[in-house]
């Protein structure tokens, strides 16, 4: 292919290549360690030296339970490194141990957070609402 289609396809192949390399920089963005969820970089919850995830899988209406104290809202990095970017009031999850679940209800914080080294299987029922 000669002449002015070869060119534009060559600026084609080249923007998407572009666009290639900034998209895997993008995802990896928040790498920055060897445990750093793989790359997903979401808010936790830090709570007495627990950090907690938020998942698609918690039942979010699950009951409040008692008000437990304030709690660190982190971002990307190692538990007690983990920068910390606001505060919330963690309450416990009614029928939930404080060390499998917390809960949070300010703002864009809100939801229930599961501590991540609780595997799934040993998530109680209340917080697999109808799944459990």
């Amino acid at each position: 292919m000669t002449g002015p289609d070869a060119h534009t396809a060559h600026m084609v192949g080249r923007r998407l290549a572009v666009m290639l390399v900034a998209s895997v920089a993008f995802l990896n963005a928040c790498d920055t360690g060897p445990s750093a969820m793989d790359g997903d970089c979401v808010a936790r919850i830090r709570y007495e030296g627990v950090i907690y995830r938020p998942h698609d899988g918690l039942n979010q209406a699950a009951p409040r339970g008692s008000e437990l104290g304030t709690g660190d809202v982190v971002d990307c990095g190692e538990g007690a490194s983990a920068p910390k970017v606001d505060e919330v009031t963690v309450f416990s999850v009614k029928g939930v141990a404080s060390s499998i679940a917390v809960m949070a209800e300010q703002g864009q914080w809100q939801g229930i957070y599961v501590a991540e080294d609780v595997p799934r299987s040993d998530w109680p029922g209340v917080l697999l609402g109808a799944e459990g």
